[in-house]
């Protein structure tokens, strides 16, 4: 009898991640960060717009839009005590920034104190998150 086993290299694992799962778990290890009190505060951005359908008392329906982050806001902005990370989280293949992320990115570059990263992984959000605790 014999056995077949399906392997996967990392490399075909991060190739089939989407962004979903990208972000997923960016949120468990920020909010990590944040239950250990390594960062001050962690905020999840959206950008464009939501609506919130009611009715009201003569049972007529309504709608109202809230509008968002602009567009190109980064997915993240983590602050800590002497600088403020922003991450746009992406799929490991072929996640590219809009042209406004890119905007974005070059705007916050000119603050002192600011870091724009491009997230495509745990072991790069790990790195980065590190990196900005430690210096």
């Amino acid at each position: 009898m014999t056995h077949t086993t399906d392997t996967m290299t990392l490399q075909d694992y991060r190739s089939q991640l989407t962004e979903g799962d990208v972000k997923r778990t960016a949120a468990d290890y920020l909010q990590t960060l944040w239950n250990q009190g390594k960062v001050v505060w962690v905020c999840r951005l959206n950008s464009g717009a939501a609506f919130q359908v009611y009715r009201d008392r003569q049972g007529q329906e309504h709608k109202h839009r809230f509008d968002l982050c602009p567009q190109g806001t980064p997915d993240y902005m983590v602050v800590l005590p002497h600088c403020t990370v922003w991450l746009e989280l992406k799929r490991p293949k072929g996640g590219r920034l809009s042209a406004a992320q890119r905007g974005f990115a070059e705007r916050i570059g000119q603050c002192p104190g600011h870091r724009y990263c491009r997230i495509t992984s745990f072991e790069q959000l790990q790195k980065v998150m590190d990196d900005a605790i430690r210096s």
